[in-house]
């Protein structure tokens, strides 16, 4: 089995979905409080651990195949950048926009907030550059340190494999899960930032994405003996189902790092190939390829469009109506988005080509 295959012929597809709205119902729920009536008290926070899980298995399993060809942490990053930091910046300046409206800034005050968040606009702020954890879109800190990580991480496997993979994770992964552990009393609280080198939210995804490379290892491993692969991959998905079930209802605690350990594991499992035909579907690729978009573009939003046009609706029916809204705005708004960028980008190509 190429490690081609390892990042492509798997459920990666269906629980990039899932893990999605699990991250998009616990911020709606930081607005619009469901968890306070229904049987549960909302840990999935977690998500954001999943998603750099699988962040540092799919780094990993770039870098294993034989055609790869970033040669450099830089190189690596370089093309996710450009990639990803248009719908970046364009959630930016959505969330800046309705915040603007929302708060009635004059146009001094909309200068002020602009340098006042440079490094965020840069997608640098993960590094200590920053006024702390309360951005103009408070999930972009994730990407900011999903690109400081994987230039960290790529770079030194792709310089110094062997003593990257046996001797530099392990102690990053030592020394990041026991202090945040002993310092955090969940794994999702905001992270302190005290400067790049006590940055709460940097070691958080050096930890996790750790724990993806050793989770693509694993998979490789297994993998290649070719036995019980169907047995593997179903624990590995009830792992992930089990996850979200617990951390939903006994919230937040430092059982979290346990959840982390049981999704690297899971991970390494659930990904193993399948030939399992819903995983090649192309409505549901389609859909996993939007999840980073809605990511980027739901707290927008959660935490000023919908807002300041539907208030905060008080019968959990409305609430609930108010949720499922917000799940097909964000999806569709996603998709129209990823669509017209496309679109240009294509036009700009044609008019290279012509010129």
């Amino acid at each position: 089995m190429s490690s081609g295959n390892m990042s492509k012929n798997n459920s990666i597809v269906i629980w990039r979905i899932i893990f999605t709205y699990v991250i998009m119902f616990f911020h709606f729920d930081n607005v619009y409080v469901l968890t306070n009536i229904l049987p549960g008290k909302d840990g999935w926070y977690i998500g954001v651990e999943f998603f750099f899980v699988v962040s540092g298995f799919l780094l990993y399993a770039k870098l294993e195949e034989k055609t790869a060809v970033y040669k450099s942490g830089l190189s690596y990053v370089g093309s996710r950048f450009r990639k990803i930091y248009p719908y970046y910046l364009i959630s930016f300046i959505l969330c800046f926009v309705f915040i603007w409206i929302r708060y009635g800034w004059s146009i001094s005050d909309a200068i002020k907030q602009v340098g006042l968040n440079f490094w965020e606009i840069i997608a640098l702020q993960g590094a200590g550059l920053n006024i702390g954890w309360n951005y103009i879109n408070n999930t972009g800190w994730f990407i900011s340190i999903l690109f400081i990580c994987e230039f960290l991480l790529y770079h030194m496997l792709a310089k110094w494999k062997d003593t990257t993979e046996n001797f530099v994770i392990p102690i990053i992964m030592i020394v990041c899960f026991s202090f945040l552990y002993r310092n955090m009393g969940r794994i999702g609280a905001a992270p302190e930032t005290t400067g790049f080198y006590e940055n709460w939210g940097l070691m958080r995804g050096l930890l996790d994405m750790g724990f993806g490379i050793e989770a693509a290892r694993l998979n490789k491993n297994i993998a290649d003996t070719g036995k019980n692969i169907g047995i593997y991959r179903m624990f590995g998905n009830l792992g992930l189902f089990a996850v979200i079930v617990v951390s939903f209802i006994f919230g937040e605690s430092k059982m979290d790092f346990i959840y982390l350990v049981i999704i690297a594991v899971s991970v390494s499992l659930a990904f193993l190939p399948s030939e399992n035909k819903l995983f090649a579907n192309g409505f549901i690729r389609g859909w996993s390829a939007l999840t980073l978009v809605m990511y980027l573009m739901h707290d927008a939003f959660r935490t000023s469009i919908f807002p300041m046009i539907f208030g905060y609706p008080q019968p959990l029916i409305d609430r609930l109506l108010l949720l499922a809204l917000y799940m097909a705005v964000v999806t569709l708004f996603s998709l129209v988005l990823i669509k017209t960028v496309k679109c240009i980008n294509s036009s700009l190509k044609k008019e290279k080509v012509n010129a």
